[in-house]
């Protein structure tokens, strides 16, 4: 799912309209999760949708703060600052995207060279 040396995570009509997407890249015998949230600003992060020391690709957003479905470790969604919990140093990764048109895109070689913090 790489064009031009670019990955699309999602569209930003999409993400607008449903506030937080989950989505995979995968290449070279590896799948990195990704997700990009809608935040209520109005800006948008992306990150790898990995809580890297329990290893969950799973969250979910309860109010202003993103929670590890795994670990219930807690981060603000605007920052990912670590509130509570035992994963909290190791938000999910987040990731430089540039706006194409609609498409929101991750460079390639980030993806591809990306590892796990712990």
């Amino acid at each position: 799912n790489a064009e031009n040396g670019k990955v699309v995570v999602t569209t930003l009509s999409e993400l607008k309209e449903k506030k937080f997407i989950y989505t995979q890249y995968q290449a070279n015998d590896k799948t990195i999760p990704l997700t990009a949230v809608a935040l209520p600003d109005g800006k948008v992060v992306v990150a790898v949708s990995i809580c890297e020391p329990c290893n969950s690709d799973s969250f979910r957003i309860e109010g202003n703060n993103l929670v590890c479905n795994a670990c219930n470790t807690t981060w603000t969604l605007d920052s990912f600052k670590g509130l509570s919990g035992g994963c909290q140093a190791y938000p999910p990764d987040r990731l430089v995207y540039t706006q194409n048109g609609d498409n929101l895109e991750v460079d390639q070689g980030i993806l591809d060279a990306w590892k796990p913090r712990v």
